[in-house]
């Protein structure tokens, strides 16, 4: 993509709306279904957004903070034999992703499509061993939740943002993939695709941070 992107890997479906007067004002919501998709690769979170304002006049962003729980691990001990384990964690990680004009649809007035990527790279966290004095070679994320914020921003520059919808999921990946056989990786291009190349996790919407289920779906009906 052209623009940076910092973090795991997210998106969110979004609404904006124009108020009377011709002020634009973020009045956003996380569209259901099918809400956010999520693959692997590190991740990639995506999502076709309507009713976007032209972000060079309007900007706005998303903000995601990822805690990955579980992870498989593929760890050498110190007969150089490699050995597979579990792991529950509390890693967090953050990133934000700014809407731009390349990001609109050239063909449908106020649609965007987006992505937005976390990196979830552990290297040198050996505690995550079977025996932390065994050193990581090796990881797959195989559940995570990701807490993500629509943000309208109220300078050019999006240093002071104002939230305007949250949306909590809780992802898992499909138990067929370890981390000796991984998916293979997606792009952003690919996800925005719907590639059935593509792996995404499964994901179910909290309704909260560490909350119950809402009977809703993060992800692109089955």
């Amino acid at each position: 993509m052209s623009k940076r992107v910092m973090m795991v890997g997210l998106a969110v479906g979004v609404g904006l709306a124009t108020l009377q007067g011709g002020i634009a004002e973020a009045q956003w919501s996380f569209a259901q279904p099918p809400g956010m998709w999520w693959y692997w690769g590190s991740f990639h979170g995506c999502a076709t957004i309507t009713k976007v304002p032209n972000p060079d006049a309007h900007p706005a962003l998303l903000a995601c903070d990822v805690t990955v729980t579980a992870v498989q691990t593929l760890c050498q001990n110190p007969s150089f034999k490699d050995v597979t384990g579990e792991a529950a964690t509390k890693f967090k990680f953050s990133g934000t992703n700014k809407f731009d004009t390349t990001d609109l649809d050239t063909k449908t007035k106020g649609k965007a499509n987006l992505c937005a990527n976390i990196d979830d790279s552990l290297a040198g966290h050996d505690e995550l061993c079977v025996n932390p004095n065994w050193h990581l070679k090796d990881w797959l994320t195989t559940q995570f939740e990701a807490t993500c914020t629509t943000r309208k921003c109220l300078d050019a520059e999006c240093t002071s943002t104002k939230i305007a919808n949250t949306q909590v999921c809780q992802c898992t990946l499909p138990s067929e993939w370890t981390v000796e056989n991984k998916p293979p990786a997606c792009t952003p291009v690919q996800a925005l695709a719907k590639d059935p190349a593509c792996e995404a996790y499964t994901c179910i919407e909290l309704d909260g941070p560490g909350g119950n289920w809402t009977g809703g779906y993060c992800q692109l009906p089955q």
